[in-house]
């Protein structure tokens, strides 16, 4: 099983790059960006085997991985629609969608229907509190520990709102997740307003 990878970019496409390493054998793997030849890199991968490939996906960190290790193993998401709502959604983005039982934000994953975004909420929903960092710990604050429905719909209209002004979820979620334990919020607005001056 290839794990890590350490090397230099030799070719690179798309979704795809060729890492030599030290010892000079090149390795085929999918990455979320396009890299230079010649940059040096540092991978965490996963290898999985099928019966007529093998695939090795490569990530930045090693959170990611076990992310991704994670979300393949439940029924209907497959290791390119995992790949893609690691890359292009984010853990952080996944956990949150998890906890609030968001199907919206898994959909914007490539490859990620509104059964596959269901069954990810069904599956991980109880296992958050065994995942390292990321939104996880929201789930422990005073205010998110057992979110009601009135919770849940404050949290993804602040988001959302943060989201049309332009902001990125790893930018506002800390924000919100500090926010919400110092003060039980009623107001999407009253929220959205706190969050912004905290920015």
């Amino acid at each position: 099983m290839i794990a890590y990878l350490e090397g230099e970019i030799v070719f690179s496409e798309v979704s795809k790059a060729i890492v030599k390493t030290l010892n000079g054998v090149g390795y085929e793997v999918s990455l979320a960006k396009m890299r230079l030849p010649g940059e040096q890199v540092r991978l965490y991968t996963t290898q999985i085997f099928r019966e007529n490939s093998q695939d090795v996906y490569a990530f930045e960190t090693i959170e990611e991985k076990r992310f991704f290790e994670i979300l393949i193993e439940v029924n209907g998401v497959g290791p390119k629609s995992a790949f893609s709502l690691v890359t292009s959604v984010g853990i952080e983005s996944i956990k949150t969608a998890i906890i609030l039982q968001d199907t919206t934000t898994l959909k914007k994953a490539p490859g990620i229907g509104k059964k596959a975004a269901e069954q990810i909420i069904l599956s991980l929903k109880d296992k958050l509190d065994g995942l390292d960092g990321g939104i996880s710990a929201v789930k422990k604050t005073k205010s998110m520990d057992t979110p009601n429905n009135q919770q849940q719909e404050l949290f993804s209209q602040t988001l959302a709102a943060c989201q049309e002004l332009g902001f990125k979820d790893q930018q506002v979620l800390p924000v919100i997740k500090e926010l919400t334990k110092q003060k039980n919020y009623q107001d999407p607005s009253e929220l959205l307003k706190a969050v912004l001056q905290g920015l």
